[in-house]
């Protein structure tokens, strides 16, 4: 799972479910942020995160 960190006075976490997907042209893999968890977050085209790896979960924050 992707979960999504953003640091108020505690600290909220919340989960989305996306997909892998591949490019046909160049082979990397990528992912699509879907707007639901574009909005939770307050990200916007061009904002930085940040990601971390603990175990199998992935943590984005967005970069301040």
């Amino acid at each position: 799972p992707i979960y999504l960190r953003h640091c108020t006075l505690y600290e909220r976490m919340h989960r989305f479910t996306t997909i892998i997907e591949e490019d046909d042209d160049t082979g990397e893999l990528f992912v699509k942020l879907p707007e639901s968890l574009l909005s939770a977050a307050d990200l916007n085209v061009g904002d930085v995160v940040e990601y971390s790896v603990e175990n199998e979960t992935i943590i984005l924050t967005k970069d301040q």
